[in-house]
């Protein structure tokens, strides 16, 4: 029988030990989390609120992105609301295949059929797209955290954990849709998020693309992540459900953080 399960989202700025975050505290037996980042936020939430508004000198600026998921009528004429239900498709299909099971997309949670068919039921009914948006969102948790309590004890409560760094961003919408969700933020000095960023860049595109060994922009870009955080938490109806823990503290004291990360999400450690 379905119930309302309590959700955990891992996040910070990427290079953060988000990862090994997530890893340690998926493998508590009452927990399910997904394999990788699913980045619903920002590939489904995110476009209705900027891609209908974009004039054509912005679309024009960001061309490559709009090609990527969208055609070249798109890019001359503007996308509209409708267009953007096909671009989460096409956005599914480009993230599987450069991802694979365990990378980033939506594609960890769903199949494309089940997608499409979610997509189909939810437009049926009249709504701000927004609000459908974030429909879409809780029904890919719901497939997935249901399909893998198939294999579980029935009687125990379960968790469902997803890690996404940049889900930072939208902390208080998660908090809002979901009343019985929490947040584990994890903050890295700064010095060694440029290290991290700057390693990965000499094996991963996206890296070298995003900031590459640029210590500026990666500093300007995790002064930013602290900003979010800091704003969420300052937030005193949202602070109680976030918990803040720092990188180094953790590697130092794991048990100890650990342990207090788990009561915070009510897991027995």
């Amino acid at each position: 029988m379905k119930y309302q399960y309590p959700k955990l989202f891992v996040v910070g700025c990427p290079r953060s030990g988000t990862t090994w975050l997530a890893r340690m505290m998926g493998s508590h037996p009452n927990v399910i989390a997904t394999l990788g980042e699913s980045h619903v936020y920002s590939l489904i939430y995110q476009p209705f609120t900027y891609l209908t508004k974009l004039g054509f000198k912005k679309r024009l600026k960001n061309y490559k992105n709009i090609l990527n998921y969208y055609t070249l009528l798109h890019l001359l004429g503007g996308i509209k609301t409708e267009d953007i239900w096909q671009g989460i498709i096409n956005t599914y299909r480009i993230y599987k295949n450069n991802n694979g099971k365990a990378g980033c997309g939506i594609h960890q949670l769903v199949s494309e059929k089940d997608l499409t068919d979610i997509i189909g039921q939810i437009r049926e009914d009249e709504g701000k797209a927004l609000d459908q948006a974030q429909d879409l969102i809780k029904c890919l948790f719901d497939n997935y955290f249901y399909r893998l309590l198939q294999d579980r004890k029935e009687q125990e409560q379960f968790v469902f954990l997803e890690k996404t760094p940049m889900h930072l961003r939208y902390v208080d919408v998660i908090l809002k849709q979901f009343p019985e969700a929490k947040i584990i933020e994890i903050v890295r000095d700064g010095r060694d998020v440029c290290v991290s960023f700057a390693t990965l860049a000499q094996k991963k595109t996206w890296s070298r693309k995003m900031l590459g060994q640029d210590v500026a922009k990666t500093m300007n870009y995790w002064k930013h992540c602290i900003e979010l955080g800091n704003k969420f938490r300052a937030n005193k109806d949202l602070a109680k459900r976030i918990h803040l823990v720092f990188y180094e503290q953790l590697r130092l004291n794991t048990d100890y953080e650990l342990a207090k990360i788990f009561d915070f999400s009510n897991l027995k450690y």
